[in-house]
């Protein structure tokens, strides 16, 4: 759980909740894993997506010729490749390792006003659903709760990553995602 530490350490949240967020996992294990299926209107992919190689680096190989810049050594949307795919998939050689990668931003993959839409898909049942998300609104709730009372506004201006970011925006951005899992 290092990176969530870290999260904990930058804001000032209480450690004592690490060890409620650590048991909560185990709830909805399942030996499938989950699948997430996205949908990004096609104005927005070359906003939110880049064509890979594994481990996220960018494909270095032309797919698309239109598309690929020479001097950069890679694909600069992701759009073209894609709609190149659908008139013809079997002109991929490498397509066992083409991968595309996306990012996650408040203004487009974050924001259920963008047109994306998000499916998750798992075979934990509905009642362990129910009592993880229970379980993780109250203590996010907790968190949350004594973390603001700790604060002033002097320090919510000190913070640089709060004083980029609305406090109310940061709070609806961590419940609404906590809602949705």
């Amino acid at each position: 759980m290092p990176l969530i530490e870290d999260v904990f350490k930058e804001f000032g949240f209480d450690k004592k909740y690490l060890k409620d967020l650590a048991q909560l996992p185990p709830l909805i294990a399942s030996k499938e894993g989950t699948i997430y299926q996205i949908f990004i209107p096609n104005k927005l992919v070359d906003s939110c997506a880049y064509v890979c190689h594994r481990w996220a680096t960018p494909y270095r190989q032309p797919l698309v010729a239109s598309d690929f810049d020479i001097q950069k050594q890679r694909h600069m949307h992701c759009k073209p490749v894609a709609d190149a795919y659908k008139k013809k998939p079997n002109s991929f050689a490498d397509l066992d390792i083409l991968q595309a990668r996306l990012l996650f931003s408040q203004d487009i993959l974050l924001n259920p006003k963008s047109g994306v839409k998000i499916f998750r898909y798992t075979t934990v049942p509905q009642a362990k659903l129910e009592n993880y998300k229970n379980k993780l609104k109250k203590i996010t709730s907790g968190i949350f709760n004594d973390w603001l009372s700790t604060l002033s506004k002097k320090s919510i201006a000190q913070n640089t990553l709060l004083a980029q970011m609305p406090l109310g925006i940061l709070m609806r951005s961590v419940l609404n995602n906590a809602n949705s899992i």
